[in-house]
């Protein structure tokens, strides 16, 4: 039993596992359901308790915006929505000043990006309409501070920038939270852009003093609005693609009736990131701009190399979805979408069929991915399902991409990585360890340990044996993964049984044992009754879902 004196430690631990939980996965509960955070309903205050606990005990817990930008600056969190809505819960509870006040302090930090402060913003909002708040603030000074130190923290062309640039995000714009913050510039030349912001161009124009009286700053800025407003009108590809070239001017810059022509997108590629143009792959695609040796092609094919994967750390799991959606022309349709499809009078056209030189180039670039992750250094024990089903079933978020599919890549990124980790199956009906020398990792494709992992038989696979035999064994693992189509073929285990196999072991209770449940083709735990603490249930698949399962690891 605990001492008396203990039990503010371990309150403290206890809720700060699960706020880490709530940052890391989005939810309280150990459940992380693939796709947009936003569609589960999860930036509701009723849905995070630990925030109420940590204001309530400010004094004696660690600091719990330090914890937000120590999250922040890891950045192994994968839903940044989920830091910027603990902020602004913070920023917006009643309990504790010290707390609000830092929360309000730290928003320059962790919400740097224009996005993430009207997210910012857009939260605090929704928090303080809340029935539930205790009290009805408004939008108070530490807000209206916050938000003029954020504006300031810009240089007048950054801000002319950000002004054309993300106009509105989230059902938000500047517009309003200027009004709100009643920000005022006089005389200053972040004047002209606040009033770019609030009145737009035509009334700006019509406000502005002499000329010969602005500083070189305001004139520049107002160059830069006048040529953004005539790019806006313009209708001809080349003198638009003229101002692109010009003003260095990005994607959402750009109006979407001039995006359809392959002089202004050679322009745009060729300032992109290759994230970004991962993004975009199949839309330039669809409008015909992927030729064979076309001008496009060349300048995709040179974005997919080694370096720019390195630099921007694209993880595996991109590379295979964006394969996998280019092939299949597109993402996978909702059955409400498909279903209009059907219907439709007039059928959409098929796109092109995929450039066989990029489909080479992704794959390429998916099997040297493999070579920038980072090890964990744990001990891993992965039991797949190889059976039919998971080879015919998609991942639920991400179709396009079976369930045997995404398993394989979650099983060999950690065989690229950790040094111990065993991948048990069945062949033949007997359990099957598949042993993957050291010596064979870099000549070992992606594909080739897929077809490797491949079982000869068909039938149906009990996940929970697999464990058994794990357990029978006695080797000592950190993290077991079961990788599943359906939620009903999870074995159920508990904390006690984890503590068994402790005790078998001979190891220590303070000895974290971690499981990792994937129902790649399930999109909901409901018919799960259990949670436990060291136990984590995975839906679907997306990018995000390596990084969760290395973060729990963690």
């Amino acid at each position: 039993m605990y001492e008396e004196e203990d039990m503010p430690y371990i309150r403290e631990f206890l809720l700060s596992r699960q706020l880490c939980r709530f940052l890391y996965i989005g939810t309280e509960k150990p459940v992380y359901k693939s796709g947009n955070w936003f569609d589960y309903n999860y930036n509701l205050t009723q849905n995070i308790f630990s925030i109420d606990e940590y204001a309530t005990y400010y004094n004696e817990f660690k600091d719990i915006v330090s914890l937000i930008i120590q999250e922040h600056d890891r950045k192994l969190i994968q839903n940044p929505e989920t830091l910027i809505f603990v902020l602004a819960m913070c920023a917006q509870q009643h309990e504790k000043e010290n707390l609000r006040r830092k929360a309000y302090d730290a928003v320059c930090k962790v919400c740097k990006s224009p996005e993430h402060f009207i997210l910012f913003n857009k939260f605090c909002s929704l928090i303080n309409k809340h029935k539930d708040c205790p009290k009805k603030g408004g939008n108070g000074h530490g807000w209206r501070n916050a938000v003029k130190k954020w504006y300031y923290s810009k240089t007048p062309m950054e801000l002319a920038k950000i002004a054309t640039e993300f106009k509105s995000r989230y059902g938000w714009k500047h517009k309003d939270i200027i009004k709100l913050a009643h920000i005022r510039t006089t005389g200053s030349d972040r004047e002209i852009v606040f009033k770019y912001m609030l009145f737009g161009f035509k009334k700006l124009k019509e406000t502005l003093p002499d000329p010969n009286t602005q500083s070189e700053t305001a004139e520049e800025i107002m160059k830069f609005f006048e040529s953004v407003e005539d790019l806006k009108h313009c209708k001809d590809r080349i003198r638009s693609a003229a101002l692109i070239d010009s003003l260095n001017l990005t994607l959402d810059h750009v109006p979407e009736h001039m995006l359809k022509f392959e002089e202004v997108w050679n322009l745009l590629v060729s300032s992109m990131s290759l994230s970004m143009i991962l993004k975009n792959l199949q839309r330039i695609h669809n409008l015909g701009f992927l030729k064979s040796n076309g001008a496009m092609t060349l300048k995709v094919l040179d974005s997919l190399n080694p370096q720019n994967v390195t630099k921007e750390k694209i993880h595996p799991a991109v590379f295979l979805i964006t394969v996998k959606n280019y092939l299949n022309a597109g993402k996978s349709l909702s059955y409400e979408k498909r279903k209009i499809k059907e219907q439709a009078k007039k059928p959409l056209p098929s796109p092109p069929k995929a450039n066989k030189e990029i489909v080479d180039a992704l794959y390429d670039m998916l099997n040297f991915s493999f070579s920038h992750l980072q090890a964990t250094n744990h001990r891993y024990f992965i039991a797949i399902d190889t059976s039919r089903r998971m080879i015919e079933n998609g991942c639920w978020r991400n179709g396009n991409v079976n369930a045997f599919e995404a398993g394989c890549l979650i099983a060999y990124s950690l065989i690229r990585t950790e040094k111990n980790v065993t991948i048990a199956t069945f062949k033949n009906s007997v359990v099957e360890s598949v042993i993957i020398n050291a010596d064979d990792h870099d000549d070992l494709t992606f594909l080739q340990f897929m077809k490797k992992l491949q079982s000869k038989t068909l039938e149906n696979i009990d996940v929970a044996k697999l464990i058994t035999e794990a357990f029978k064994k006695h080797n000592h693992y950190d993290v077991f993964i079961n990788l599943i189509d359906k939620i009903d073929d999870l074995p159920e285990y508990s904390e006690d049984d984890i503590d068994m196999y402790k005790k078998k072991l001979k190891l220590p209770i303070s000895n974290f044992i971690r499981f990792v449940n994937c129902a790649l083709s399930d999109s909901s735990t409901f018919r799960r009754k259990f949670f436990g603490e060291n136990i984590v249930y995975i839906c679907g698949f997306d990018e995000k879902v390596p990084y969760i399962i290395e973060a729990f690891a963690r």
